[in-house]
């Protein structure tokens, strides 16, 4: 499980740390970084390489200099692009 999730440099967010329960809901407004938050677990979890379209998107949307790191309780992941839209598409449909 995730426990923590740090970004820097990633879209709106500098220097900013959420963590994560056994059920964590992000919510707020329009354009407030819940988008973000998606997009830095993919690049955590999926590692997307930079010169792939995933990375590519990644970059022009975030900058090369973006960082992002998770904390798991037990072993770290990582999972494939499909793997995660497949769980994105179902939590989010």
């Amino acid at each position: 499980m995730i426990t923590k999730l740090q970004l820097d440099r990633f879209g709106v967010f500098v220097d900013r740390e959420f963590y994560f329960g056994a059920v964590t809901l992000f919510v707020g407004p329009n354009e407030s970084g819940k988008t973000t938050i998606v997009d830095a677990l993919y690049d955590a979890l999926c590692k997307p390489r930079s010169n792939r379209l995933a990375g590519k998107r990644l970059a022009s949307r975030y900058g090369i200099d973006r960082r992002v790191s998770v904390e798991f309780e037990g072993e770290p992941i990582t999972i494939s692009e499909d793997a995660f839209y497949d769980l994105f598409a179902v939590r989010s449909g």
